[in-house]
């Protein structure tokens, strides 16, 4: 069975740890709920005031590798220090070795999947298989990105997202004045909140709309389309339709999966 786990305040951080039937050992971290109704704003702002706090060095075996978020940063170490026992349970269980680790989050719990893939590395080199990032923001800087690369992971990485979720655009987009945006629709002003150094990691898998249904873009042609719906939905006013863009049981799931849920 999984073996769950919580961190942070009121266990607002949290997943599990597993295994796969054909022998990995499997980690998914849990991201934030898109509210109900029409809290647009407020669940904006509630990725704003993340963004806020700007990077911080993330070091790994005392040497500093890059700079990740500060409020996933925070995340990040308050979840290995929780998933670390039950994956070491996993993975050097006695006459059943892993064949690898496959790593999963949506939403924060994408933007974790980075830090949290590089202390896995740092513990067992060479054992990640599979990282998969759903509606991932941006989260690291480019010398976090490229020691990622160093090691291998990022063409182990897949970043899906969807046809206008917001979150992958945040804390700020060079081909969309987004930040702009976002800090008009909350009256704030004054100085650019947002750091401009962060990446996006891994190959992207665009959930675009062609004709009423799914179809997955890739490269260039992933990066314009997802440009172009992003700003349409933003002229558009489309906030509702923003918020649902968001969610894990939508077309994340769908589009990827099928129309239909798992069973209990």
């Amino acid at each position: 069975a999984p073996d769950f786990f919580f961190a942070g305040d009121q266990g607002m951080n949290a997943g599990f740890v597993g295994r796969t039937s054909d022998g990995y050992a499997l980690l998914a971290l849990r991201g934030t709920l898109p509210p109900g109704g029409n809290d647009t704003i407020a669940w904006i702002e509630d990725w704003v005031n993340d963004f806020k706090a700007g990077p911080v060095d993330w070091t790994l075996n005392g040497t500093t590798i890059g700079q990740i978020e500060d409020g996933f940063a925070q995340a990040a170490l308050s979840l290995w220090a929780v998933a670390e026992g039950p994956l070491t349970k996993v993975m050097e269980a006695s006459g059943d070795p892993m064949k690898g680790i496959l790593i999963s989050g949506h939403s924060k719990g994408a933007a974790l999947v980075y830090p949290v893939a590089s202390l896995i590395e740092a513990k067992w080199p060479g054992k990640i298989a599979r990282i998969d990032a759903y509606a991932t923001p941006m989260t690291a800087d480019q010398a976090f990105a490229d020691w990622f690369q160093s090691k291998g992971l990022t063409d182990k990485t897949t970043r899906f997202q969807n046809k206008d979720d917001i979150v992958p655009f945040l804390p700020v987009w060079p081909k969309v004045d987004l930040s702009g945006w976002i800090m008009k629709i909350l009256g704030l002003s004054g100085s650019n909140l947002f750091s401009d150094d962060y990446v996006l990691i891994g190959a992207l898998n665009y959930l675009a709309e062609v004709d009423g249904a799914c179809k997955t873009l890739h490269g260039a042609e992933a990066e314009t389309q997802a440009t172009a719906d992003i700003e349409a939905a933003l002229e558009g006013l489309d906030l509702s339709g923003i918020i649902a863009a968001h969610s894990a049981t939508g077309r994340y799931h769908t589009c990827i999966c099928g129309d239909q849920l798992p069973s209990a």
